[in-house]
């Protein structure tokens, strides 16, 4: 998968917003500003040639002190089915990691649940765990953790 075809594809769907290739060794990443989340994670399962249908892993990194604190990390996988979840589709089985880096002082970005359902669980996780709040989750309550 050459991951300078995924940010063209990201340039057209959120034009002015800045994409950068993350160097990791084992998934290609790539780091995506918070306004953009939604729309990129919208752009990368509907988009036949990479049809990333399904949100495997959405969990999150504390590098406290330094900032920005948070990385919100979304793993996505395109199963390579033809025909699913579309008919027509036909994109190759691979692997792409997204990251969204918060400030500690505003750890805030935009619910994908809407796009993938089971971040809504996933969300919920990383809010109780780690304080991140998902703008737009239906249901942004503990899971895990007392109240107190």
């Amino acid at each position: 998968m050459d991951v300078s075809t995924i940010i063209d594809l990201l340039q057209a769907t959120a034009p002015g917003a800045v994409f950068e290739t993350l160097d990791r060794h084992d998934v290609p990443t790539i780091a995506v500003p918070r306004d953009a989340i939604v729309t990129v994670c919208r752009a990368l399962r509907d988009a036949p040639q990479h049809a990333y249908s399904l949100l495997s892993e959405l969990t999150a990194t504390d590098a406290w002190p330094a900032e920005p604190r948070f990385q919100v990390i979304y793993n996505l996988v395109s199963l390579g089915v033809p025909g699913f979840p579309a008919p027509g589709q036909a994109a190759p089985p691979s692997r792409l990691r997204l990251v969204v880096r918060l400030d500690g002082a505003d750890p805030v970005v935009p619910s994908v649940a809407g796009v993938y359902p089971s971040a809504d669980w996933a969300e919920r996780e990383v809010y109780d765990l780690f304080g991140v709040l998902f703008d737009g989750h239906s249901d942004l309550r503990r899971i895990l953790l007392r109240d107190d």
